[in-house]
This record gives structure tokens, sequence and C-alpha cells, in this order.
């Protein structure tokens, strides 16, 4: 057996008791699990990620749409030109919750900031700070640091800072790989 063979053998070995720990422990918590499909009122379904709000609520970021699960029926919302409330774009990449609860959404055109039901999305919420517009491509990924600076990881912008507190946008370069 070459050393390839051992490496998955050893991994197979540790693993496995940990993954029995793993599985007992949330049966000793009776932990029970619900699959939420498209024939249940799963938008779509290749989902790219999950986020809970400040009010309960489970987001759900899809190729098509963003729902939101209550526990019982999921509402969507998509994207209406006509409507400026609505999503920048329907296809969702991305959903982040910040330090102070407001639910980050990133699509394929862009980021959007949810307001509450009454008031619906902000196409642009960081519009007024320089350099926004390097916002406008697909948001991949949403981070945020213990001081509230966010980061956001793009499509086609690459990586993004934006530090509200001062009123800055930084995007940093891509590196270039060279031989």
């Amino acid at each position: 057996m070459n050393f390839r063979g051992w490496g998955a053998t050893l991994l197979v070995v540790f693993l496995w008791p940990s993954a029995a720990l793993a599985q007992s422990e949330l049966i000793r918590r009776n932990v029970q699990f619900e699959q939420l499909a498209t024939m249940d009122g799963l938008p779509h379904p290749m989902v790219y990620a999950v986020e809970q709000d400040a009010d309960g609520f489970i987001w759900i970021a899809t190729q098509e749409v963003l729902g939101r699960f209550d526990g019982h029926e999921v509402t969507t919302f998509s994207h209406l030109r006509t409507d400026a409330s609505t999503l920048t774009n329907d296809f969702v990449r991305s959903l982040f919750r910040d330090s102070r609860d407001r639910l980050w959404i990133g699509t394929e055109a862009g980021v959007d900031l949810w307001l509450g039901a009454a008031d619906g999305f902000d196409r642009a919420p960081l519009e007024a700070l320089p350099g926004s517009d390097a916002l406008s491509s697909s948001v991949r990924a949403m981070a945020e640091e213990a001081d509230g600076t966010l980061w956001f990881a793009t499509a086609g912008s690459g990586l993004i800072q934006v530090d509200e507190s001062q009123d800055v946008i930084n995007d940093l370069p891509a590196v270039s790989r060279t031989s």
C-alpha cells in the first residue's frame, strides 16, 4: 500500500469515531432536521447561501429569487425594474447579517440592504461613499471585522473593504500570477 492509501486509511480511522460521536450528540439532544424542497415552497433548487435575521426568519439565496422562510411558508422577493425597493438582481449569491443586525444581500449586480417589510431593499446602500461603483459587480461573499469594517468579495472588482465610520471604500488590487 502506498502513502496515499495509508493516509486515506488513517483519515477514515480517525474521523469515523468523531462522526459517530457527533451523531450520538445530535440524537441525545433530540435534534431533528427537516428538508425544504421546491414542492414545499423553496423558490429554486440551487441554493447559494442561508442566513437567519434578527427576527428569526431564514433567508435563502437562490439562482432565481430570494426566499424568506418563516417556519411555515416561503415568501419570495425578486427584481422589478420599475420598483426601486426591490432587489438589484434575481440571482442572489450571498447573504450576511452584520453586527448591527442588518441583512446584506449579494447579487449578480451588486449589494442590497434589507430595510424591513415596509421599505423593501436599498439597491445602493453605500452609494454615498466614494468608490461605491466597485460594488456593482457580483458579490460572492461578505464578512465583518470586530471594529465594524465590512468586506465584500466580488467577481468583477476583487476584494472591497468598507469602513462606514470613516466613509471609506478601498478595493484591494488583484494579485497577478507570474510563472
